[in-house]
């Protein structure tokens, strides 16, 4: 049975990632290197035999050869080209090189081959050169020259010169290392940082110091003795002792982070630097740290669940998990494991029918469950309405899909996927029932939006608009009921990816506006009360912060012979 209310979401999110940023992580700026046809400073012998003309022309074309020999060594950091430059669909098919090696523009190195040849008929020596040029220089990086003497082993003959060089990509970023190390820390391949706190976790009014390092992307070479600015991407949640800090000379900074408000944010460095092309550009971080989280307190979240039957048939399982309230732009809050996930951990004490059918395992597992709460309060004092959804009893991956489920017989070992959740559901048929009536409207009343937003997915000014906002705000709104929260893909400034469109632009910035400002959208989002977010299993009840059990449902339900009992306890964890 499929969970209605997930479908919205799950079809949209297919659209949200396609402005996800790619983190580059610690990878440098690809080195572009463009390929031309091989020059040959002779013509052939006249008259001349049907073989020699043939050795002749594969010569010429050597440069599809040469380009197949650079294009083994091909990766994320070394990109080559020919006939097409960068971003163009028009090109030649025959492309001799420039006598200063500079070459279409977007690329940093050229290559080609050159062929002479010395001698008299028939004792023809032919010098073949490879040369590798900086394009944006115009200066030579390499140049050597290996002797054939058949015209017809100048293929094999840049196979070796090409093999002689090793990494290329390692001869390359050695050039670059030279230029950087010749300007006196004036110019870098491409600037990194990092960030890292001494604490992830922090109640309101802490305090931790967060480290930041700023380097070159080559070999973590310190960029010392540098003013950089440091921000916070939800300026609400908490204060930075200062907005500059200065690198030393190991390229470290160091300043102190004190939480204010309850929710996530991350430390990142705004820092522009000159590379050594003479271009300027920002730094972009590396590992980065992930969130500080600010929590009012910590609630331990417990689930006896238990479904008897005839002929003994008995499950019986006991989860748990650490969750915190996090706030959302809206004034609701969602109780959120303190592990990131949406994991409550499982233990089986017991799971079959007695001499028919037991689980083997796994016995211990996680399943997703979303815990969310109306407006407690900007000081978390009040009681309000919560939700909580259970997606699945059964063993889920991290994708929340259900996998399989070994049991013993008298006869075999057998796979039976998603029967504990079978069970669960057939004894709670009609909270099954309700749950997916309930999912399926949700989903009819979100689908209009996530509709307009697939409709208008090219189109800037639509981001811009009052509806556009709004429907933004929905977006963001639904995946924090179902657990997800999309602002999170767009870590650091939040930028989207190299050559994104001004509409992917929007969406990004949208969407992180829709987390942290409660006007972003200029209107209502849910009035304070938490909504329907899927789940198969889903449960109101009254969270009260303050309490020291501050939800407690027990839940009985009885269809025909099979019974079955859950009980959800919310304690606060002094």
């Amino acid at each position: 049975m499929k969970n209605l209310s997930l479908l919205p979401i799950a079809i949209f999110l297919s659209l949200a990632c396609i402005c996800r940023a790619q983190d580059p992580e610690c990878k440098c700026p690809p080195i572009k290197m463009y390929i031309y046809d091989t020059r040959l400073d002779f013509k052939p012998d006249s008259p001349y035999t049907a073989e020699e003309a043939g050795k002749y022309t594969e010569a010429q074309n050597s440069g599809d050869w040469l380009d197949a020999d650079y294009t083994k060594q091909q990766s994320d950091e070394f990109k080559v080209y020919k006939n097409f430059a960068p971003g163009t669909k028009t090109g030649h098919s025959v492309e001799y090189p420039p006598s200063n090696g500079i070459g279409p523009s977007d690329i940093d190195f050229t290559s080609f081959v050159n062929i002479s040849r010395e001698g008299v008929p028939g004792k023809y020596t032919y010098n073949v050169t490879l040369v590798i040029a900086d394009s944006r220089r115009a200066e030579g990086v390499v140049d050597i020259t290996q002797a054939a003497l058949d015209l017809g082993d100048v293929d094999a003959t840049i196979d070796a010169l090409v093999g002689s060089l090793g990494s290329i990509v390692d001869k390359l970023r050695d050039y670059q290392k030279q230029i950087r190390d010749g300007s006196n820390g004036t110019k870098w391949i491409g600037a990194k940082w990092r960030t890292t706190a001494d604490k992830h976790v922090l109640k309101i009014q802490d305090v931790t110091d967060v480290h930041i390092k700023l380097f070159d992307c080559v070999d973590e070479k310190p960029i010392a003795n540098q003013q950089v600015s440091v921000k916070l991407t939800n300026t609400d949640k908490g204060d930075l002792s200062q907005d500059k800090v200065t690198t030393n000379s190991s390229g470290e900074a160091t300043v102190t982070f004190t939480a204010r408000k309850t929710g996530s944010t991350r430390v990142y460095v705004d820092y522009t630097y000159t590379n050594i092309y003479d271009k300027s550009g920002n730094a972009t971080k590396c590992n980065d740290q992930g969130d500080i989280d600010i929590i009012d307190d910590m609630y331990k979240v417990t689930m006896d669940a238990e479904v008897t039957g005839p002929a003994g048939m008995h499950y019986k399982l006991k989860g748990k998990t650490t969750a915190s309230l996090i706030s959302f732009a809206d004034s609701t809050y969602g109780l959120r494991p303190t592990d990131g996930t949406k994991n409550m951990q499982v233990n089986v004490i017991a799971a079959g029918v007695p001499g028919k059918m037991t689980l083997i395992n796994p016995r211990q597992y996680n399943i997703p469950i979303v815990i969310n709460v109306g407006n407690v309060g900007a000081g978390l004092k009040r009681s309000a309405k919560a939700t909580i959804a259970i997606q699945s009893f059964s063993p889920t991956d991290n994708m929340s899909r259900t996998i399989e489920e070994m049991y013993r017989t008298p006869a075999s070992v057998i796979s039976m996927p998603n029967n504990i959740n079978a069970v669960f559901h057939s004894a709670f048929m009609q909270n099954t029932i309700s749950s997916t009536k309930a999912n399926g409207a949700k989903a009819r009343q979100d689908l209009p939006v996530l509709e307009r937003l697939r409709a208008n997915k090219n189109n800037p000014a639509y981001f811009q608009s009052a509806q556009g906002k709004a429907d933004l705000a929905a977006l963001q709104k639904l995946s924090q009921q179902h657990g997800f929260d999309l602002s999170k893909m767009y870590s650091g400034k939040g930028k989207a990816p190299a050559g994104a469109s001004a509409a992917n632009i929007a969406f990004v910035q949208g969407i992180k506006n829709t987390q942290t400002d409660p006007n972003a959208s200029k209107t209502a989002l849910g009035g304070g009360m938490p909504s329907v977010m899927g789940g198969l299993y889903q449960k109101e009840g009254t969270f009260n912060p303050q309490s020291p059990t501050a939800l407690e449902i027990d839940d009985q339900s009885s269809v025909g012979p099979v019974h079955g009992n859950i009980k959800i306890t919310i304690e606060k964890i002094k």
